[in-house]
């Protein structure tokens, strides 16, 4: 694998709720104001030693690698809710705010159920464009997309790279129509899921041998979304109408 070494601090800088990014922000500032006391430097000093070394690593496929880090970061950042309580008799505004932080990371949880892996945090917009793989799309829908298939009445659908192994077993569960491959470079009939792992990254199969190729389904408007998948529907017999 190839990474760099900013790409654990990117990914849980744009998959960390933005009201724990500020509660440890300001956990950081009481830590360095109280850094002569080990109580306070220890839960820091723990998520440091896991993410220091990951930064030394070559791996960037997916922020899982470093989950531990949040152990130490949920405490850094309860000292600055903490404070902010604290000084409420004196400051009610900071009560206020340790409030409405609260209710931001809560409601940020209940709004996103059940897409937990393809979260990203306000900074981002377009998360596809962002981060890939295991931080975004993960084969998490194929069971949603199931069940919106056979909603629609698809008997088939393009999905996935060609000859790919495992086919009949996504047939069986969670019970896609028969899988025909994606081919980048030739339009199929009727319904094609795109991944956008695999539409990103090696262009299903193109490897990104052709610089500016683009495959034939960016050319026609997309359905609908299926959480992260991509849905795009050519009705039978179009094809064979095209100019040869």
């Amino acid at each position: 694998m190839l990474g760099w070494w900013y790409y654990f601090p990117v990914a849980i800088g744009v998959k960390t709720p933005l009201a724990f990014l500020l509660l440890l922000a300001g956990g950081v500032a009481l830590i360095w104001k109280n850094r002569r006391r080990l109580a306070y430097l220890l839960p820091l000093a723990f998520s440091l030693g896991v993410l220091l070394p990951a930064m030394t690593g070559h791996v960037n496929i997916g922020v899982r690698h470093v989950l531990p880090v949040y152990v130490g970061f949920s405490i850094v950042a309860a000292i600055a809710l903490a404070e902010l309580i604290e000084s409420a008799a004196v400051r009610k505004w900071t009560g206020a705010l340790a409030g409405v932080l609260v209710l931001w990371l809560v409601s940020t949880g209940i709004l996103h159920h059940p897409d937990y892996i393809p979260y990203f945090n306000e900074l981002i917009q377009h998360p596809e464009e962002a981060l890939l793989d295991s931080d975004y799309d993960w084969g998490q829908d194929t069971k949603r997309l199931a069940a919106r298939l056979r909603e629609l009445g698809a008997t088939s659908v393009n999905y996935g790279i060609p000859l790919a192994y495992d086919e009949p077993y996504l047939e069986a569960f969670p019970g896609l129509p028969r899988i025909t491959g994606i081919d980048p470079t030739r339009p199929a009939e009727g319904w094609t899921a795109v991944q956008p792992t695999l539409h990103r990254t090696v262009q299903y199969g193109m490897e990104y041998r052709y610089p500016g190729f683009r495959p034939w389904f960016e050319f026609i408007q997309p359905v609908e979304r299926v959480g992260t998948l991509t849905l795009y529907y050519v009705p039978p017999g179009t094809l064979k109408k095209l100019p040869k």
